[in-house]
């Protein structure tokens, strides 16, 4: 089951601000977040992934390529 995340617990586990998420969506190296209501929220499954490559030193053209393919499935839920 999928936990979504806040803007502020994504910005803590990247070890970031909110304003760096933003921006790192803005550039398409972060996930599109999900809106309910005034909330913005962020799968923690698509997050994990986001971390991982980071963590493995992908650049980011491979990490906006990651993000693509994240998002391409969410359709497949």
């Amino acid at each position: 089951m999928n936990r979504l995340m806040s803007i502020k617990e994504v910005a803590h586990q990247m070890g970031c601000s909110h304003v760096t998420i933003y921006r790192q969506v803005e550039v398409g190296t972060m996930i599109q977040p999900i809106r309910m209501g005034n909330r913005v929220l962020f799968p923690d499954s698509e997050i994990g992934p986001i971390v991982n490559a980071r963590i493995k030193g992908l650049d980011d053209e491979q990490i906006k390529q990651l993000v693509i393919e994240l998002i391409g499935k969410r359709g497949e839920l």
